[in-house]
């Protein structure tokens, strides 16, 4: 299978479409959701795959966007997304300029980009969080300025106040 596709399985044996089950979504339909377990009896659909999380007590983060920036609150972090090459020593040189100024960078997740007609990813976009508001931060902006170097892009998501504490079912 490529990356992108859905592997098509048949159930039963063939013989007697009108036997096979008209209530499994997973045999009548060529598509599949991550949901809770509620959602799928809601909907009637039957549960494929019971523990897909990876973690015991995984944290969602949620985004605001918003037209207007934020004041520095003392306890802030900015995110920004860079573009890297897939060459040998690329995100090293992204991430230098950081500890260079001594900036804590607290997140780094990364997603494939563009791709080569095999499949395999010729550039990465790297979302990470930074200590420190762009607004004041002198060490963070010339950190930044730094890294922008070493990337195809970069965007800077915005500066705001940290979490001050999470949200507990």
């Amino acid at each position: 299978m490529g990356r992108g596709t859905v592997e098509e399985t048949a159930s039963g044996d063939g013989a007697d479409p009108e036997s096979e089950s008209e209530s499994s979504a997973a045999a009548s339909t060529p598509f599949a959701a991550v949901a809770s377990p509620k959602a799928g009896a809601e909907l009637g659909l039957p549960v494929l795959f019971p523990a897909t999380d990876d973690e015991a007590a995984p944290v969602t983060r949620f985004v605001v966007v918003a037209l207007q920036s934020t004041e520095p609150s003392g306890q802030d972090k900015t995110s920004m997304a860079l573009e890297l090459g897939d060459s040998p020593g690329a995100l090293v040189g992204a991430l230098l300029p950081f500890a260079t100024a001594g900036i804590n960078l607290t997140h780094l997740d990364k997603r494939p980009r563009d791709f080569k007609a095999s499949g395999e990813p010729t550039s990465y976009v790297f979302f990470l969080d930074a200590a420190g508001h762009m607004k004041n931060d002198e060490a963070l902006r010339g950190a930044v300025d730094a890294a922008r170097e070493h990337c195809k892009s970069m965007v800077l998501l915005g500066s705001y106040p940290i979490a001050r504490r999470l949200l507990q079912p």
